[in-house]
């Protein structure tokens, strides 16, 4: 009689969804180079978070009823954290797909 081996969740799921990869295997040059992208895009972001507090204690001390002011330095904070994130992410796949860019 045959005994069957219980396989473990790993095994299980690679058989549910397949044992490929989608994409490309990406070499170490590129898993270095999408490394340093991200650390530098959140030092960006971290930058524009630490300006909006900055501008918005001036405003604060300046203004303190200036509801309208705050808001508006806030949708543009917003605005520009949307812009690095894209652009992160866009330079992250042209990396993934072989790209300089």
């Amino acid at each position: 009689m045959e005994e069957k081996q219980i396989k473990s969740a790993l095994e299980l799921a690679m058989d549910r969804f397949g044992s490929s990869q989608e994409g490309p295997v990406l070499d170490d040059e590129a898993k270095k180079a999408i490394k340093v992208l991200r650390a530098e895009y959140e030092a960006k972001i971290a930058e524009q978070d630490i300006l909006l507090q900055e501008r918005l204690k001036k405003i604060h001390w300046r203004e303190p009823d200036s509801r309208e002011k705050k808001e508006q330095i806030q949708r543009e904070t917003a605005e520009a954290r949307r812009i690095l994130e894209a652009e992160r992410e866009r330079k992250i796949q042209s990396i993934r797909e072989g790209k300089k860019s």
